[in-house]
């Protein structure tokens, strides 16, 4: 049995290469379809529900989506990823629990998008920043890659000190790609090259048209910033996010404006979301409330829609009793927008709570 299964797992992982090799070598969506199928049902049933979720679910949405413009059957595809990971108990108590929350709100991104064309308009969860910063530093130390138009790419700019020429190579394939959102994370890096604004802003519609993955990346360019000063790309280093220039870094905010409008610095600040703890006072106060509606004021869209009914259900001198109870925060991890915070539960347990700074105010975004 342990062998069948092993020789099953390299027939999938090689089918699922093979598909790839189809979509984005030979450029033959149909037959990666054909291969996509067939290495979903040689999957075994899953032990875990994660595995429903299995990227090729994901490949396969994003090719029915991208190259055979069947938006419908991708619809289908992500929903039923979402409806795997949003029922299944196992997965909410599970130490995976905060990446299954990231790809939740990845996916709400993308069925709202092909569903109404409606982009991304609201903060990012922190796990999914967090991810996010993770994968950008994973990318910068290196590259493996089934789509070989993104090995070309990293072999050009990936190492060493890429001149004139590299760059502008380099811009001309990245123009050249067909859309996917699996090919953003591997080059996102790389977009300064393109050498405007413009062309900046013009990828990231094609390749993310919802604006999830782009939102995700700048908040990553915006930490990054804020973490490192300037500084010139160090010996067999290429371009990436830290080894920036400052014109690259001014071609990238000029193309985050373009895509999500420039930032209004003179908006006023509520003065109960001007700080984490702040929004926390008044998110209990309101939780204590008769109306369980003011609570959502001061928290993320996302935590209204996981949290909406288990809220509800609670009697009001239940959520009068946690909000009495729950101790103040104790900062925990932070990095720029984004904040991870416990406080003692009314059980006496340690409880989390993770804040992100959106338009300059903070609100709860998960607990």
């Amino acid at each position: 049995m342990q062998a069948a299964g092993s020789y099953r797992g390299n027939l999938v992982s090689t089918a699922t290469e093979v598909a790839t090799w189809a979509r984005f070598t030979m450029r033959d969506p149909a037959r990666a379809e054909t291969l996509y199928r067939r290495t979903i049902s040689l999957q075994s049933e899953p032990a875990q529900p994660l595995a429903a979720a299995d990227v090729r679910h994901f490949k396969l949405a994003d090719l029915l989506r991208f190259d055979l413009h069947r938006p419908r059957e991708a619809l289908v595809e992500y929903r039923a990823i979402f409806d795997v990971l949003g029922h299944s108990p196992i997965l909410r108590e599970s130490p995976i629990a905060p990446f299954v929350g990231a790809m939740m709100q990845g996916l709400e991104a993308e069925i709202e998008y092909v569903e109404k064309q409606k982009r991304f308009s609201e903060p990012v969860n922190p796990t999914s920043f967090f991810f996010g910063m993770l994968l950008s530093q994973r990318l910068a130390m290196n590259v493996e890659s089934d789509d070989p138009a993104i090995g070309d790419l990293w072999a050009l700019l990936g190492r060493g000190h890429p001149g004139a020429a590299e760059r502008q190579q380099a811009a001309t394939r990245l123009e050249t790609l067909s859309p996917s959102i699996l090919r953003f994370p591997a080059t996102f890096n790389f977009l300064p090259v393109l050498g405007s604004a413009d062309r900046v802003a013009a990828f990231l519609r094609r390749h993310d048209p919802s604006g999830y993955e782009s939102m995700i990346a700048f908040a990553v360019v915006r930490e990054s910033a804020r973490q490192a000063p300037l500084r010139s790309p160090a010996s067999g280093e290429g371009v990436f996010i830290a080894t920036w220039s400052e014109q690259d870094r001014a071609i990238m905010q000029r193309a985050e404006a373009i895509v999500f409008g420039p930032v209004d610095r003179k908006r006023a600040i509520d003065p109960r979301r001007a700080s984490p703890e702040a929004a926390w006072r008044a998110f209990l106060a309101a939780f204590r409330g008769p109306v369980l509606g003011d609570a959502w004021r001061f928290t993320t869209p996302a935590f209204r829609r996981r949290n909406a009914a288990a809220f509800a259900a609670m009697r009001p001198d239940e959520r009068a009793a946690f909000a009495d109870d729950a101790s103040a925060l104790v900062r925990g991890q932070e990095a720029g927008e984004y904040l991870l915070a416990s406080f003692k539960r009314p059980d006496g347990k340690s409880g989390q709570a993770a804040f992100v700074r959106y338009r300059g105010e903070w609100l709860l975004a998960d607990m």
